[in-house]
């Protein structure tokens, strides 16, 4: 019994497990996430889009109060220029920035317009009174 080896008819062997990876389980969950991504991009693109057009609104809004402003500043500074061109106010300004003073009543000449030339079409040309 020494010489020969008994072969011995085993139904295991000796070694380690391995594993066998399932596809199928990260199939699905691509899949999922696929779906997933699907469903919500409609509402990310819904919300980009709304927040652009407030975006907008408010940018408008802005322009109106501008625009607002504007005009007001253009009605008082209306207001102020006709202040300022009244006869009134540019005597008072030449009297205190000039140093001017009025003239007595009799060194004042008042000139009298001259009459206007008048235009005889029949003719052609100007005549004067």
């Amino acid at each position: 019994m020494i010489g020969a080896p008994q072969t011995v008819d085993r139904r295991w062997k000796n070694r380690p497990l391995v594993l066998e990876r399932d596809t199928r389980l990260v199939r699905w969950l691509w899949i999922m996430l696929l779906a997933i991504v699907v469903a919500i991009a409609p509402g990310g693109v819904y919300l980009l889009l709304q927040s652009q057009c407030l975006e907008l609104a408010y940018e408008i809004g802005d322009l109106h109060a501008e625009k607002e402003r504007l005009i007001e500043e253009q009605r008082r500074l209306t207001v102020q220029r006709a202040r300022l061109e009244s006869l009134p106010e540019i005597e008072a300004w030449a009297h205190r920035r000039k140093s001017l003073v009025q003239s007595p009543p009799e060194k004042l000449v008042v000139l009298q317009p001259e009459p206007a030339p008048t235009v005889n079409l029949m003719a052609g040309g100007i005549e004067s009174r």
